[in-house]
């Protein structure tokens, strides 16, 4: 729920799961890339030419096969393919080389989603490969988004959108580097030529790859509101407020008050007792099912667990609402320009008031956010994948964007050693890692399907790559029922040969360990942001130095600033011990290259820190 449904999506990412190998590295080149959309019509006609010059013989891996996306509403009008050998022999391609391919996604039980697959012959470098197809489309909501760039090199582009009567609106995301725009009263032209491929870019939004990406709305449901009332109607006839939900809702919260108790009683059902299965087909892609029916047999997609859950939280008397957000596609949103299609998952805003709600549960606009499709999350915690975005909150009398909470205390690792280090140097003593949100969900789930045998040797393994040299033994590890985060801790007895090192009276300690962020050089200046990890990862040393006749001096390494912060304290003792702490925070999501001097600021000071030893005094 939703479905992407930009025109070009259901080619894009089809075009990965039909080719016959994975892509190697860019290296084809498109000399003609041209593209028509025909908004004038009671229907959008779209024409689409591309010409593709083999250069290298491992290019057919990307260019084997072509896909085009269809579904109730997409309807193929015209489709022709040929190729262009060196010597200068034309082959069009046959019939016989055109597939039809029934197309769903992951946990999609039935869809409305075809694809037409051309398949092209082996060829030689140099070869040209011709396609043009044209596609009539109506869709449910009248927009419609366009990457614009291939992830190979284009020599030219060429695309004109012609207008539709009444008003339109158009923007452009992402770099506009190499593009030239003309706009009329007929329309748009957007060309381009020379353009590179794309570079490939670490810690890049999932629409870096493809560059650039039109967005265009016409007609009615200007604005985010318009779009609540666009799905407002879509879902208008879906029956509701069944006598079996509301049955369902007295029985999950008898005898429970507290509001925050109901609400974590019934998302809990929604979560783990109704399996996650979707049915795509045609406008079902959009409207949910209705909740009596979720209930009875069980099972439903995003949209349908999210109406089962407010209908259940209705009759328990919580107020909530249905949030769309995008978590797949291209991001962050374009808040410019509203439409559904940027949008393919729904969770639910709840009404905080009641719920004895604080800053810690990561409140926004008086909203206290669930995810009923992940079984994991809570009333506390929200799955990494729903923070830190603009999501839709759907009201009847006004919808509105709301930017979902990313707190960062509930999500990342807790590292605490308590050593003791003997005269020769050697370290011993206890470890406790505890890895939280969603770390603790996925790894608590691993250990849990290994023979406990094999679960400790794994952990043995993880902690002495952890923790260069040392070696486990002793290693349990829970997983926590009562936190509102998932949390899964790992306890272990260490022993850690020459963790210290002398040298006159002087010495030196080893406290490597892994880094948050990536190496300085991923955040090198570049024209695409970073996509990160809201968290907050801890670790601390408690250290019995007392047999070794070394002592620490007191240091503070800190920065701090809008992205994040990193600090590293040492804190020695009277009676011959040491306390370090290093902490590492990632506070945004979302980091722009002009934020890109504080993000690099923060990783070169973490990785610094992390290399260097610590230094101590030490008696002759």
């Amino acid at each position: 729920m939703p479905k992407l449904s930009s025109w070009l999506a259901g080619s894009l990412v089809a075009l990965a799961a039909v080719a016959a190998a994975p892509a190697p590295a860019p290296a084809a080149t498109v000399i003609e890339k041209s593209i028509s959309l025909d908004l004038t019509g009671p229907a959008v006609r779209e024409r689409v030419r591309l010409k593709v010059r083999i250069d290298e013989r491992e290019d057919l891996a990307d260019w084997s096969a072509y896909t085009v996306g269809l579904d109730q509403n997409r309807k193929l009008v015209h489709l022709a393919a040929s190729t262009l050998a060196p010597g200068g022999r034309a082959t069009k391609v046959s019939e016989k080389e055109m597939d039809w391919v029934e197309w769903a996604g992951d946990g999609i039980l039935h869809s409305s989603q075809r694809l037409r697959v051309v398949r092209f012959p082996a060829l030689t470098p140099g070869s040209i490969l011709t396609i043009e197809h044209e596609v009539e489309s109506r869709p449910y909501f009248p927009a419609a988004v366009l990457p614009l760039r291939e992830e190979d090199p284009i020599e030219s582009l060429r695309v004109e959108v012609r207008a539709p009567r009444g008003p339109w609106r158009w923007t452009i995301a992402g770099d506009r580097e190499g593009l030239a725009m003309e706009e009329s009263p007929d329309g748009l032209l957007v060309t381009a030529s020379g353009l590179p491929a794309p570079d490939d870019l670490e810690l890049a939004p999932s629409a870096a790859g493809l560059g650039p990406t039109l967005h265009l709305a016409w007609g009615v449901g200007e604005g985010w509101d318009g779009v609540g009332e666009w799905f407002i109607d879509v879902s208008r006839n879906v029956p509701r407020a069944s006598e079996e939900v509301r049955r369902k809702a007295r029985e999950l919260v008898s005898g429970v008050e507290d509001g925050r108790a109901r609400l974590a009683a019934l998302l809990g059902f929604a979560q783990r007792e109704v399996r996650y299965v979707a049915v795509e087909v045609g406008i079902g892609g959009y409207r949910p099912s209705p909740p009596a029916e979720t209930l009875g047999r069980r099972w439903g997609d995003c949209k349908d667990k999210a109406f089962l859950l407010i209908d259940l939280l209705a009759e328990a008397g919580i107020p909530a609402f249905p949030a769309l957000i995008g978590v797949g596609g291209p991001e962050p949103l374009v808040p410019e320009l509203a439409s559904p299609f940027q949008f393919d998952h729904m969770i639910v805003a709840v009404a905080a008031d009641g719920l004895g709600a604080t800053a810690a549960d990561g409140l926004s606009e008086g909203y206290l956010f669930v995810d009923p499709t992940d079984p994991a999350g809570s009333v506390g915690w929200l799955p990494p994948a729903d923070r830190g975005r603009l999501a839709l909150v759907v009201r009847e009398g006004g919808s509105a964007l709301v930017v979902t909470p990313a707190p960062t205390a509930d999500q990342g690792l807790h590292l605490a050693l308590d050593l003791s280090v003997d005269e020769r140097g050697d370290a011993a003593g206890g470890a406790r890692l505890e890895l939280r949100g969603s770390g603790g969900a996925a790894v608590g789930e691993w250990l849990a399907g290994l023979d406990p045998r094999r679960a400790e040797a794994e952990l043995q393994g993880f902690l002495a790559r952890w923790l260069p040299g040392s070696a486990a033994e002793g290693v349990t590890w829970t997983r926590s029922q009562d936190s509102p985060s998932p949390v899964t801790a790992i306890t272990a007895h260490l022993r850690i040969p020459a963790f210290l090192q002398r040298l006159g009276d002087g010495g030196s300690i080893d406290l490597r360990g892994s880094t948050t962020l990536e190496p300085p050089k991923t955040f090198a200046d570049r024209p695409a942001p970073w996509v990160l990890e809201p968290r907050l990862d801890r670790t601390s040393w408690h250290l019995d130095l007392s047999r070794t006749g070394c002592r620490t001096e007191a240091d503070e390494i800190a920065v701090d600033n809008p992205v994040g912060r990193f600090r590293q304290a040492v804190s020695p003792g009277d009676s011959g011990d040491a306390v370090i702490e290093r902490e590492t925070e990632i506070r945004r999501r979302w980091v722009e290259p002009a934020q890109g001097p504080q993000i690099r600021e923060l990783a070169l000071t973490e990785h610094r820190t992390t290399k260097r030893r610590l230094r101590l005094r030490c008696q002759p």
